[in-house]
């Protein structure tokens, strides 16, 4: 309240009282009529709250921008919290026990990928950890498949391991928009994985068991292939570019046609 009215002191000081001292400065002295007086007041006065307006409008603009500024910033950190707690949310699903919550968890990083660039590249790296800890080569777990089962009894990936499958098409998608570096996916348990279409360019299957992928149309540009099992796998079209396939084992493999 005190604020206020000081402010219109002002106003009125500006309004009021200054016009009448202005006309008299610039007069220095010489008489004019008081009609002639009137009017060079009121010449000021307009001048006056003319620039006094034109101040108040800059000044609401300001504080409107100001205003906007500050909601923006509000609504970007409340998306930013938002999509840290979906993260979190997200990650924590991978460690569940139910493989159905496991994929939810996966595609929910999937979409904070598509809607958060800043956080694509951790979920790309989330997604090739997943498949590495989930799917090692030679399998660890008891209830896996041996290494030594013929791939007539291994169950497509996606049958015996839908997760997995999930992560490793999620991870083909986002890569077709990620600038090449390089990725790990090396000693993994891809046996009868489906893999076309995807971008798997700049990624390491070092040792990693393909036998029997279906590899056609894919994205393979230097792409790390060293000591893989590639054993039966279908390349169709795919793109092998500086590829390196050192001592990989190709025994019964399509290649790429074209």
């Amino acid at each position: 309240m005190a604020a206020l009215l000081a402010l219109l002191a002002a106003l009125a000081v500006v309004v009021v009282v200054l016009p009448g001292l202005v006309v008299e400065r610039d007069l220095g002295g010489a008489r004019i009529s008081a009609a002639e007086r009137l009017a060079a007041v009121n010449n000021v006065r307009t001048t006056l709250v003319q620039a006094v307006g034109g101040a108040v409008v800059l000044f609401g603009g300001y504080a409107t921008w100001r205003q906007l500024r500050v909601n923006q910033e509000g609504l970007n950190a409340t998306r930013e919290g938002h999509i840290t707690d979906r993260f979190s949310r997200a990650v924590d699903q991978l460690g569940s026990e139910k493989t159905d919550v496991r994929i939810g968890g996966l595609y929910a990083l999937r979409r904070i990928a598509d809607q958060s660039a800043h956080d694509r590249e951790a979920v790309i790296s989330i997604k090739a950890a997943f498949l590495r800890t989930h799917l090692p080569w030679p399998p660890q777990a008891q209830d896996s498949l041996a290494a030594e089962a013929s791939i007539n009894s291994v169950p497509p990936l996606e049958t015996r391991a839908p997760d997995a499958q999930v992560a490793l098409t999620c991870l083909g998608v986002l890569c077709q928009e990620r600038q090449p570096d390089w990725l790990n996916v090396s000693y993994t348990d891809l046996r009868r994985a489906d893999c076309d279409g995807l971008w798997l360019h700049h990624i390491n299957f070092d040792g990693a068991c393909l036998e029997a992928a279906s590899i056609y149309q894919v994205n393979l540009t230097k792409a790390s292939l060293i000591a893989a099992n590639m054993r039966h796998v279908e390349l169709g079209t795919s793109i092998l570019h500086q590829s390196r396939c050192i001592e990989a084992d190709l025994r019964g493999a399509r290649p790429p046609r074209g």
